[in-house]
């Protein structure tokens, strides 16, 4: 293992730090991924209410909105991933971290 003084290698403090500053962004993604995620979900439903609208363009545009919502919802569990792959290299750096020469 390399030591921590040589160049290009990230002490444990800095290790830690940057552990600490991935959960704190995977914390922020996961609020913001909640309600992404269900976004869509009120216009979708107003749109395809029975007797809310008839005739093609009512057809295209619940369409459209259909579309969109899955593409918000992919957004979302996107983003959530992102945050799981963001804790998973915290720990890494932690575990690193904590085995590395005092």
């Amino acid at each position: 293992m390399a030591r921590p003084d040589e160049p290009g290698v990230e002490s444990p403090e800095a290790m830690k730090k940057r552990a600490a500053a991935l959960r704190e962004a995977a914390g922020r993604a996961r609020t913001l991924a909640g309600p992404l995620g269900t976004h869509m979900d009120l216009p979708v439903k107003s749109a395809t209410a029975d007797d809310v609208w008839h005739g093609p363009y009512a057809q295209e545009s619940t369409a459209r909105l259909q579309k969109d919502q899955k593409t918000v919802r992919g957004l979302a569990a996107d983003l959530n991933a992102t945050a799981d792959a963001w804790i998973r290299e915290a720990e890494r750096l932690e575990s690193e971290a904590a085995s590395a020469p005092k």
